[in-house]
């Protein structure tokens, strides 16, 4: 006789931060269509880089989804690293508060 076994579902032991929260809900706000648009615009620059073509006329367009989230995801706070100094944005992980993209640090 087999004994049939209850299924729990898994919970997380990690806390969540507030931080954490809100960087989830800045980049909810970034459309896959953003995103694809963005590529295909680096894309294109790289291909003109060297020719000097003016191709940053749609710059501000392309850019402006991605400034918004940045804004809302930056803080005031500094990298305590003594070499880096870089802004600290609002963790992309569950158990940090802040991130430092320039050194890839979280604390």
């Amino acid at each position: 006789m087999k004994r049939k076994l209850k299924r729990y579902p898994v919970r997380s032991t990690v806390k969540q931060t507030s931080n954490y929260a809100d960087h989830l809900k800045a980049v909810s706000q970034l459309s896959v269509a953003d995103i694809i648009r963005t590529v295909d615009y680096i894309n294109l620059l790289a291909g003109f880089a060297d020719k000097n073509n003016e191709v940053l006329d749609d710059l501000d367009n392309i850019t402006a989804p991605f400034a918004g989230i940045i804004e809302k995801l930056r803080t005031d706070e500094k990298c305590r690293h003594q070499d880096c100094g870089g802004y600290l944005y609002k963790s992309d992980l569950p158990q940090y508060d802040f991130v430092c993209p320039e050194c890839d640090e979280n604390f």
